[in-house]
């Protein structure tokens, strides 16, 4: 019985963690993946094709 709930208290933990783990991803990851994008529009503007704008990165 013990057992089962040390089991289920170490679950619960991971759970969290990685539900807050993957928050934090995501709220990095967004902001990140728009500034890039941003950078590759403005590059593409000066660099004559897409393949030289992403070089430039």
């Amino acid at each position: 019985m013990g057992t089962y709930f040390g089991c289920i208290f170490l679950i619960f933990h991971l759970i969290l963690l990685n539900s807050t783990l993957s928050g934090l991803a995501i709220g990095i990851g967004v902001p990140f993946v728009i500034h890039v994008t941003n950078r590759f529009r403005e590059t593409l503007l000066v660099a004559p094709n897409p393949v030289e704008a992403l070089k430039q990165l």
